[in-house]
């Protein structure tokens, strides 16, 4: 489910059918027109001096585009999400603080997961 974004034209008769129940966008986790994962990230950063840390969303998003019913159930998801689960398809949304090699930061260094 993707409650940030409209479904875009190529989406299929499923897609537009499984939304239209949801009240979200849903669709496919693949393919060219799909948002960027951690993987993604991790894979265009390849060989640069710079490590990851995928971030909560928790402090960032209102959360005013899931739908009312679910809010509060995404609400404790994402409060009690493991840090470790950050990085993967666990967590629903992609935010990540990238640091280049040799500079600090406040936060704690996260790991490349996978």
């Amino acid at each position: 489910m993707d409650v940030a974004h409209g479904l875009d034209s190529k989406a299929s008769h499923g897609e537009r059918f499984l939304s239209g129940l949801a009240g979200a966008s849903v669709h496919k986790p693949w393919g060219s027109n799909f948002l960027w994962g951690y993987g993604d990230l991790w894979r265009y950063l390849e060989g640069l001096a710079c490590t990851v840390e995928p971030l909560s969303v928790r402090n960032y998003l209102g959360l005013s585009r899931v739908p009312g019913a679910i809010r509060p159930m995404v609400q404790v998801y994402l409060d009690k999400l493991p840090r470790n689960l950050l990085g993967t398809g666990f967590n629903p949304w992609m935010i990540a603080l990238i640091h280049k090699d040799g500079q600090t930061s406040d936060h704690k260094q996260g790991n490349r997961g996978s």
